[in-house]
């Protein structure tokens, strides 16, 4: 678990509170003197004391006072392989680099880390600091002053995710290590075909050597009847003879006869051993050992080892059905293999191929696919729990001016930085979408008339208000919306209640633009008449 955070001010007072509220060692100006005596450490290259640990996480707390010096603290940590977690960071530093170029830099060498920008003031804008990260929840704001609640809530919550990232990039390399590993199974069994043809005897060989040295015999022999004829190799005196017709050997054969097929076990007599290979009822073949001395050993030994004989014999018979069926497997395993190596990749791909027919690829928000497939079940959703609705459908006025005068380059940047309005105007459970060129749809949840009003002059006026910056050009739009709030019910349908808001928004645009129109039901039998039943406001 790591808790390492880094907390970066010029104000040794805020850095004292820093201290105070998340180090596992408190005791008020203890902590101060803590704090530098690690900075001394840390210098010199001493070894950190062991901290208490308090709940819920114990904070290893790193200072800096600068930009620089925090840094300096991040590169000497990779350098011993170690990350800090999460980083609170002060945006108006006197003296030297300011918290976002401080961020910048510790981001080159840790993309990581969890920031949390903490200030009172600062002339960045949250578009401008949300392009130090890759991705918007790898930071957020953290306003001073603050109290020690909300500071110790942040840090649990930044260095709880922060950890969790990690749980969850372990779990997928360990997937994909399962994925090699079976790769390299399948690539095995395609290499059945080069086994080579005299597997059988070099099997039969090592079993027979192996049996001799339990034995401590020389001479010895091992015989299969198989179907399709009878399988023999011998050693030392029996290695050049061949049992069924050697004549001088009648003794030996009488004894390994009756192993295989009468008493099924070990037979010892003398300086002779017969150990008779068993698979069930039947009588695989026989292993037979001849010394110059008496054979002393328990039979129960021969026995367990001919059970593990018989497994690898009985293995190795396979090879001449998987010859005969090596071509077939061979294009079967080319044809899995071809499915694995996609296979390696098919989260990813799920992931693109859902983003791709969900999502709008330009703005990064929903498309008109989602609204036509998903957003009834936003409808049904409010109607079970018996909540109001709002359909905003939204037009970027004028937008062919827009294209027209900075290029389609510049239409699709107006497009996006409209979309990242927007979004700051949604909660969890709220859709947005791009429902068709400069069109969008915002679906409320849980939401009144009156709150409606609300939220569509906040998106009005935040657009009205944000200043667009493409290239060296600064551009400027506003929009129209036309807004339907309804209780869903039954007959509620998709286009129905875009029909509605699609109507508000048409008199919006006849009404000079730059505002918003609400919907209203009574309007739908007026004919020509709608504009005095439609209600705008602005």
């Amino acid at each position: 678990m790591n808790t390492s955070i880094i907390c970066v001010d010029d104000e040794p007072g805020i850095i004292e509170a820093y201290v105070n509220t998340l180090a596992a060692n408190k005791g008020g100006d203890g902590d101060i003197q803590n704090m530098l005596a690690r900075r001394k450490r840390r210098k010199v290259g001493e070894t950190e004391p062991t901290a208490s640990v308090r709940q819920p996480y114990a904070y290893d707390v790193f200072t800096a006072s600068s930009g620089e010096e925090a840094v300096e603290i991040v590169r000497e940590q990779l350098a011993a392989s170690r990350q800090i977690a999460v980083g609170f960071f002060d945006m108006a530093m006197p003296g030297g680099i300011d918290g976002a170029e401080t961020i910048r830099r510790i981001r080159e060498l840790d993309k990581q880390m969890l920031c949390a920008v903490v200030t009172a003031y600062t002339d960045r804008s949250t578009h401008q600091l949300g392009n130090l990260f890759e991705r918007q929840d790898d930071w957020l704001y953290f306003n001073k002053p603050f109290s020690s609640g909300e500071l110790e809530q942040t840090a649990y919550h930044l260095v709880t995710a922060w950890n969790q990232r990690r749980r969850e990039e372990s779990l997928v390399t360990n997937l994909e290590m399962m994925q090699n590993g079976l790769l390299w199974i399948l690539k095995a069994v395609g290499n059945i075909n080069r086994i080579p043809p005299l597997v059988m005897e070099a099997l039969l060989e090592g079993l027979l050597r192996h049996y001799l040295k339990l034995i401590q015999a020389d001479d010895g022999f091992i015989y299969l009847p198989q179907n399709n004829g009878p399988v023999y190799f011998g050693l030392g005196k029996f290695g050049a003879c061949e049992i069924l017709v050697d004549r001088g050997r009648e003794l030996q054969w009488s004894m390994a006869r009756q192993a295989m097929d009468q008493n099924r076990q070990t037979i010892i007599d003398g300086n002779m051993a017969a150990t008779p290979l068993i698979v069930g009822d039947e009588s695989l073949g026989i292993l037979f050992a001849e010394t110059r001395e008496t054979i002393d050993h328990d039979p129960r030994l021969f026995d367990m080892y001919a059970t593990q004989a018989v497994n690898m014999i009985h293995n190795s018979t396979l090879y001449e059905e998987l010859n005969i069926r090596n071509l077939e497997l061979n294009r079967k395993n080319q044809e899995l293999m071809e499915l694995l190596d996609k296979l390696t990749q098919s989260e990813n791909l799920q992931q693109k191929f859902k983003k791709l027919s969900l999502i709008d690829t330009l703005t990064g928000i929903h498309n008109r696919r989602y609204v036509e497939t998903q957003l009834q079940e936003d409808i049904n959703q409010a109607r079970r729990e018996g909540v109001s609705a709002a359909c905003l459908m939204v037009d970027i006025d004028h937008f062919k001016l827009v294209n027209d005068t900075y290029g389609h380059n510049g239409g699709d940047y107006v497009l996006q930085e409209v979309a990242k309005v927007f979004k700051q105007h949604t909660r969890t459970g709220d859709t947005i979408s791009r429902y068709g060129g400069e069109e969008f749809l915002v679906f409320y949840m849980d939401i009144d008339r009156e709150y409606a009003e609300k939220l569509c002059e906040r998106l009005r006026k935040s657009v009205e208000d944000a200043c667009f910056v493409f290239g060296s050009t600064e551009i400027k739009v506003t929009v129209s919306i036309g807004c339907a709030v309804f209780v869903p019910s039954v007959h509620d349908t998709v286009n129905g209640i875009i029909a509605k808001a699609d109507q508000a928004l048409y008199m919006a645009k006849a009404q000079g633009r730059n505002r918003f129109v609400f919907f209203d039901d009574h309007s739908v039998d007026e004919g020509e008449n709608h504009g005095e039943t439609l209600i705008a406001l602005r």
